[in-house]
């Protein structure tokens, strides 16, 4: 007999929704990826960054870094990082939409409704666990 605990369906649907982001990353220019990145990392304190992914993202504590860097960072770091600041954070998520689905982000719009739409999903399944 297995038991599923209450978090399970949310802690799913935030796997969903870090996948999802590092597709859309993965798919963007290097300008877009950069502005991606620094909106999941702007919740984040000093310590935080320097240790999600295993500390990927510290590169970023050493002030700007060249957008040719931002493909570096593989779909599963990036995932871990919008999974961590959804956790500290969970409007990241709605800022980040809101940076897809400006003009200039050159990203179908629909990556950024899907991404809005799973995050209230998840708040709501959230506070119903609570």
């Amino acid at each position: 007999m297995s038991t599923v605990s209450p978090t399970a369906p949310a802690e799913q649907q935030r796997r969903r929704l870090a996948r999802l982001v590092a597709r859309v990353y993965r798919a963007a220019d290097a300008p877009l990826r950069l502005r991606m990145l620094d909106c999941l990392l702007r919740p984040l304190s000093t310590l935080s960054i320097a240790a999600v992914a295993a500390g990927a993202f510290g590169v970023f504590l050493h002030g700007r870094i060249a957008a040719d860097r931002v493909t570096r960072f593989s779909r599963e770091q990036v995932g871990e990082l919008a999974r961590y600041a959804h956790e500290v954070d969970p409007d990241v998520l709605r800022s980040l939409a809101e940076l897809l689905t400006q003009p200039s982000a050159g990203v179908a719009a629909f990556s950024a409704a899907a991404l809005v739409a799973a995050s209230r999903r998840l708040r709501g399944a959230g506070s119903a666990t609570r």
